[in-house]
């Protein structure tokens, strides 16, 4: 299981699945397509966009916390960092390999 906590101690469950894949894709902040490997290289430059993955992948839209107080609830280096392995961690249990190696990832759509 892939989560981190914010800094309101909510914990959080990152899942990667087909459906969510299409929410990051389509989400206006992320517009990010995950099964390809530049997408990680993104997400890395970007804490922002990887905290809108983070949300939509923890089905944040659902939860009662907007993405305005999801972002504000990430209030230092350490949890950031939890967010992103966290990210990177459902990344890998879905795919089934590192995003940064390709495999599944970048397989013709």
């Amino acid at each position: 299981m892939s989560t981190f906590k914010d800094s309101a101690g909510k914990e959080w469950e990152i899942r990667i699945t087909v459906g969510r894949l299409r929410q990051v894709r389509e989400n206006p902040v992320t517009k990010i397509d995950l099964r390809k490997s530049e997408a990680w290289a993104d997400l890395s430059a970007d804490i922002e966009k990887a905290a809108a993955v983070a949300w939509v992948a923890a089905d944040g839209p659902t939860s009662g916390v907007s993405f305005n107080e999801f972002l504000d609830r990430l209030s230092d280096v350490k949890q950031c960092a939890a967010l992103c392995e966290a990210v990177v961690e459902a990344a890998r249990d879905f795919f089934q390999t590192p995003p940064e190696t390709g495999g599944a990832a970048d397989q013709p759509t």
